[in-house]
């Protein structure tokens, strides 16, 4: 079982969420107004001086592939990517227990 964690500019949630449904991701949670201060690229932590913010989104998955397509679908995204402010940034962990019944 993995668990992905990540994080991305708000302005690309909506075509993100639509690859993600594509790929078959049902289930997910997702944080929007997240402050970061991302390895690559400005700041968005929604102040005068560094505007904007990003949205975070955990996804569980009992099947590990489908985890590793995902982290396909996200590296896809950042390769085209339009400028360092798109790039998302994603973490695959392992999971011990996944339960929501």
């Amino acid at each position: 079982m993995k668990l992905i964690y990540c994080t991305f500019n708000v302005t690309i949630q909506e075509t993100l969420l639509k690859k993600l449904t594509a790929e078959g991701v049902k289930s997910y949670q997702l944080f929007e107004g997240v402050k970061v201060k991302p390895a690559i690229g400005n700041p968005r932590l929604d102040t005068a001086v560094w505007p904007g913010y990003n949205s975070a989104i955990i996804m569980q998955f009992e099947d590990e592939n489908q985890a590793k397509k995902v982290i396909d679908v996200l590296k896809s995204m950042n390769e085209n990517a339009i400028s360092p402010e798109e790039l998302i940034t994603a973490s695959m962990l392992p999971m011990d227990a996944y339960f929501n019944d």
